[in-house]
Protein backbone atom coordinates (compact mmCIF):
# COMPACT_ATOMS: atom_id res chain seq x y z
CA UNK A 1 0.00 0.00 0.00
CA UNK A 2 1.88 3.57 0.94
CA UNK A 3 5.69 3.31 1.14
CA UNK A 4 6.74 6.52 0.18
CA UNK A 5 10.45 6.46 1.30
CA UNK A 6 12.97 9.11 1.16
CA UNK A 7 16.42 6.79 1.21
CA UNK A 8 17.41 5.28 -2.00
CA UNK A 9 17.80 2.11 0.04
CA UNK A 10 14.24 1.72 0.95
CA UNK A 11 11.62 0.61 -1.51
CA UNK A 12 8.59 2.93 -2.26
CA UNK A 13 6.71 1.87 -5.15
CA UNK A 14 5.51 6.09 -5.93
CA UNK A 15 9.43 6.52 -5.45
CA UNK A 16 10.47 3.75 -7.82
CA UNK A 17 8.30 6.00 -10.88
CA UNK A 18 10.25 9.24 -10.30
CA UNK A 19 13.79 7.96 -9.33
CA UNK A 20 16.49 6.18 -11.99
CA UNK A 21 18.91 5.26 -8.85
CA UNK A 22 16.08 2.79 -7.77
CA UNK A 23 15.04 1.70 -11.73
CA UNK A 24 19.05 0.70 -11.62
CA UNK A 25 18.73 -1.38 -8.74
CA UNK A 26 15.69 -3.01 -9.57
CA UNK A 27 17.04 -4.13 -12.65
CA UNK A 28 19.34 -6.04 -10.34
CA UNK A 29 17.06 -8.52 -9.50
CA UNK A 30 17.26 -11.93 -11.28
CA UNK A 31 14.53 -13.01 -13.28
CA UNK A 32 13.95 -15.80 -11.19
CA UNK A 33 13.42 -13.79 -7.98
CA UNK A 34 10.93 -11.69 -10.03
CA UNK A 35 9.17 -14.69 -11.46
CA UNK A 36 9.00 -16.20 -8.14
CA UNK A 37 7.39 -13.57 -5.86
CA UNK A 38 4.68 -12.60 -8.51
CA UNK A 39 3.93 -16.77 -8.40
CA UNK A 40 4.16 -16.63 -4.51
CA UNK A 41 2.21 -13.50 -3.62
CA UNK A 42 -1.04 -14.54 -6.22
CA UNK A 43 -0.47 -18.28 -4.73
CA UNK A 44 -1.49 -16.88 -1.78
CA UNK A 45 -3.75 -14.08 -2.35
CA UNK A 46 -5.72 -16.35 -4.46
CA UNK A 47 -5.23 -19.00 -2.14
CA UNK A 48 -6.66 -16.98 0.58
CA UNK A 49 -9.33 -15.67 -2.14
CA UNK A 50 -10.54 -19.51 -2.37
CA UNK A 51 -10.64 -20.32 0.84
CA UNK A 52 -13.17 -17.34 1.57
CA UNK A 53 -15.47 -18.18 -1.46
CA UNK A 54 -15.82 -21.50 -0.13
CA UNK A 55 -16.49 -20.05 3.46
CA UNK A 56 -19.08 -17.68 1.96
CA UNK A 57 -20.43 -20.22 -0.65
CA UNK A 58 -21.18 -22.75 2.45
CA UNK A 59 -23.50 -20.76 4.06
CA UNK A 60 -24.60 -19.30 0.97
CA UNK A 61 -25.49 -22.44 -1.08
CA UNK A 62 -23.34 -21.58 -3.56
CA UNK A 63 -20.78 -23.12 -6.18
CA UNK A 64 -17.15 -21.80 -5.34
CA UNK A 65 -16.78 -18.26 -7.07
CA UNK A 66 -13.68 -15.92 -6.74
CA UNK A 67 -15.53 -13.54 -8.26
CA UNK A 68 -18.62 -13.34 -5.84
CA UNK A 69 -16.86 -12.76 -2.80
CA UNK A 70 -17.92 -10.20 -0.13
CA UNK A 71 -15.24 -8.06 1.35
CA UNK A 72 -15.08 -6.32 4.78
CA UNK A 73 -11.71 -5.25 6.60
CA UNK A 74 -10.85 -9.25 8.12
CA UNK A 75 -11.18 -11.07 4.40
CA UNK A 76 -9.43 -7.61 3.06
CA UNK A 77 -6.83 -8.36 5.80
CA UNK A 78 -6.63 -12.59 4.75
CA UNK A 79 -6.14 -11.68 1.40
CA UNK A 80 -3.15 -8.99 1.87
CA UNK A 81 -1.59 -11.05 4.34
CA UNK A 82 -1.38 -13.83 2.54
CA UNK A 83 0.24 -12.17 -0.19
CA UNK A 84 2.98 -11.10 1.80
CA UNK A 85 3.82 -14.12 3.27
CA UNK A 86 3.70 -15.83 -0.34
CA UNK A 87 5.74 -13.15 -1.80
CA UNK A 88 8.21 -13.33 1.51
CA UNK A 89 8.80 -17.21 0.84
CA UNK A 90 9.49 -17.34 -2.41
CA UNK A 91 11.68 -14.35 -2.43
CA UNK A 92 13.62 -16.08 0.67
CA UNK A 93 14.31 -19.00 -1.46
CA UNK A 94 15.40 -18.02 -4.52
CA UNK A 95 17.42 -14.68 -3.67
CA UNK A 96 20.91 -14.38 -2.26
CA UNK A 97 20.74 -15.20 1.41
CA UNK A 98 21.87 -11.10 1.78
CA UNK A 99 19.10 -10.00 0.79
CA UNK A 100 16.72 -11.78 3.58
CA UNK A 101 16.99 -8.80 6.30
CA UNK A 102 15.07 -6.63 3.89
CA UNK A 103 12.60 -8.49 2.88
CA UNK A 104 11.83 -9.57 6.39
CA UNK A 105 11.95 -5.69 7.12
CA UNK A 106 9.56 -4.99 4.03
CA UNK A 107 6.56 -7.85 5.48
CA UNK A 108 6.82 -6.42 8.55
CA UNK A 109 6.20 -3.02 7.02
CA UNK A 110 3.69 -4.30 4.95
CA UNK A 111 1.85 -6.66 7.04
CA UNK A 112 1.57 -3.63 9.99
CA UNK A 113 1.73 -0.50 8.74
CA UNK A 114 -0.09 -1.35 5.00
CA UNK A 115 -2.53 -4.33 6.20
CA UNK A 116 -3.07 -4.67 9.91
CA UNK A 117 -3.35 -1.19 11.36
CA UNK A 118 -5.47 0.48 8.31
CA UNK A 119 -7.51 -2.40 8.94
CA UNK A 120 -8.40 -1.92 12.61
CA UNK A 121 -9.01 1.81 12.83
CA UNK A 122 -11.60 1.46 9.43
CA UNK A 123 -13.49 -1.55 11.42
CA UNK A 124 -13.56 0.65 14.68
CA UNK A 125 -14.63 3.48 12.53
CA UNK A 126 -16.78 1.78 10.91
CA UNK A 127 -18.53 0.08 13.98
CA UNK A 128 -18.92 3.54 15.67
CA UNK A 129 -20.70 5.42 12.67
CA UNK A 130 -23.05 2.08 12.89
CA UNK A 131 -23.78 3.19 16.00
CA UNK A 132 -24.46 6.62 14.80
CA UNK A 133 -26.18 6.65 11.26
CA UNK A 134 -29.63 5.97 12.65
CA UNK A 135 -29.25 9.64 14.20
CA UNK A 136 -27.57 11.27 11.01
CA UNK A 137 -30.54 12.85 8.68
CA UNK A 138 -28.93 13.29 5.03
CA UNK A 139 -30.49 15.51 2.33
CA UNK A 140 -32.51 14.12 -0.53
CA UNK A 141 -34.13 15.10 -4.08
CA UNK A 142 -37.38 14.03 -4.90
CA UNK A 143 -37.98 12.18 -6.49
CA UNK A 144 -36.00 9.46 -6.27
CA UNK A 145 -35.84 8.04 -9.79
CA UNK A 146 -33.32 8.64 -12.71
CA UNK A 147 -30.13 10.69 -12.21
CA UNK A 148 -32.15 12.35 -8.85
CA UNK A 149 -31.50 8.71 -7.09
CA UNK A 150 -28.36 7.95 -8.38
CA UNK A 151 -27.07 11.23 -6.62
CA UNK A 152 -28.99 10.25 -3.63
CA UNK A 153 -27.47 7.32 -3.35
CA UNK A 154 -24.05 8.78 -3.53
CA UNK A 155 -25.37 11.52 -0.47
CA UNK A 156 -25.79 8.03 1.20
CA UNK A 157 -22.45 6.63 1.18
CA UNK A 158 -20.26 10.47 1.70
CA UNK A 159 -20.24 10.05 5.44
CA UNK A 160 -19.46 6.01 5.49
CA UNK A 161 -16.46 7.23 2.73
CA UNK A 162 -15.29 9.40 4.62
CA UNK A 163 -14.85 7.50 7.83
CA UNK A 164 -13.40 4.63 5.78
CA UNK A 165 -10.51 6.97 4.13
CA UNK A 166 -9.89 8.60 7.74
CA UNK A 167 -9.52 4.93 9.37
CA UNK A 168 -7.55 3.84 6.35
CA UNK A 169 -4.76 7.33 6.34
CA UNK A 170 -4.78 7.12 10.07
CA UNK A 171 -3.97 3.43 9.92
CA UNK A 172 -1.27 3.54 7.90
CA UNK A 173 0.58 6.87 9.56
CA UNK A 174 0.14 4.91 12.83
CA UNK A 175 1.09 1.94 11.75
CA UNK A 176 4.57 3.26 9.75
CA UNK A 177 5.12 4.51 12.96
CA UNK A 178 4.99 1.20 14.70
CA UNK A 179 6.74 -0.76 11.71
CA UNK A 180 9.32 1.91 11.80
CA UNK A 181 10.58 1.08 15.48
CA UNK A 182 10.11 -2.39 14.95
CA UNK A 183 12.06 -2.73 12.04
CA UNK A 184 14.98 0.19 13.78
CA UNK A 185 15.22 -2.30 16.66
CA UNK A 186 19.15 -3.42 16.74
CA UNK A 187 19.79 -1.76 13.34
CA UNK A 188 21.63 1.02 13.67
CA UNK A 189 21.15 1.33 9.81
CA UNK A 190 17.76 1.42 9.15
CA UNK A 191 16.18 4.41 7.52
CA UNK A 192 12.77 5.74 8.42
CA UNK A 193 9.76 5.83 6.52
CA UNK A 194 8.02 7.85 5.34
CA UNK A 195 4.09 8.76 4.31
CA UNK A 196 2.97 11.84 2.56
CA UNK A 197 -0.43 13.14 1.57
CA UNK A 198 0.07 12.38 -1.97
CA UNK A 199 1.26 8.90 -1.73
CA UNK A 200 -2.45 7.53 -1.45
CA UNK A 201 -2.98 8.77 -4.97
CA UNK A 202 -0.83 6.62 -6.66
CA UNK A 203 -1.69 2.82 -4.79
CA UNK A 204 -4.85 1.44 -6.48
CA UNK A 205 -4.80 -1.12 -3.18
CA UNK A 206 -5.49 2.08 -0.73
CA UNK A 207 -8.58 3.14 -3.68
CA UNK A 208 -9.87 -0.16 -4.16
CA UNK A 209 -10.29 -0.76 -0.45
CA UNK A 210 -11.66 2.30 0.65
CA UNK A 211 -14.18 2.00 -2.39
CA UNK A 212 -14.77 -1.33 -1.52
CA UNK A 213 -15.41 -1.29 2.08
CA UNK A 214 -17.99 1.47 2.15
CA UNK A 215 -20.40 -0.04 -0.78
CA UNK A 216 -23.12 -1.35 0.77
CA UNK A 217 -25.63 -1.43 -2.29
CA UNK A 218 -22.65 -3.99 -3.53
CA UNK A 219 -22.13 -2.37 -6.87
CA UNK A 220 -18.65 -2.10 -6.63
CA UNK A 221 -18.05 -5.50 -5.24
CA UNK A 222 -19.01 -6.51 -8.19
CA UNK A 223 -16.41 -4.56 -9.98
CA UNK A 224 -13.51 -4.09 -7.78
CA UNK A 225 -13.78 -7.15 -5.90
CA UNK A 226 -12.86 -9.49 -8.86
CA UNK A 227 -9.62 -7.77 -8.83
CA UNK A 228 -8.69 -7.72 -4.88
CA UNK A 229 -6.39 -10.78 -5.10
CA UNK A 230 -4.79 -9.31 -8.03
CA UNK A 231 -4.36 -5.41 -6.77
CA UNK A 232 -2.79 -6.63 -3.50
CA UNK A 233 -0.38 -9.37 -4.87
CA UNK A 234 1.27 -6.18 -5.61
CA UNK A 235 2.00 -6.31 -1.87
CA UNK A 236 3.47 -9.63 -2.05
CA UNK A 237 5.29 -9.34 -5.24
CA UNK A 238 7.10 -6.02 -3.49
CA UNK A 239 8.25 -8.09 -0.54
CA UNK A 240 9.92 -10.44 -2.24
CA UNK A 241 11.87 -9.07 -4.57
CA UNK A 242 13.10 -6.10 -1.70
CA UNK A 243 17.21 -5.61 -1.58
Amino acid sequence: MINHITQPQCYSAFYSRKSPAYHNKESQVPAKVKIGALLGAGAGALGAAFLLSKHQSHHLKKHVNLLSIKYNEMAVEAVATSSIAGGLLLGLTLDDKKHRKAKVKEAIHQAIANITFPMLLIGAANKLYGKIKPAISLPQLKPDAGMKKFVNNTIKIVPHLAITIAGLVGGVYLGTKVANKINAAGDKEFQERKVKPIDFIYHPDDIATALVLTDESGIIQKVAGKIIPLIFTLCGYETGIKR
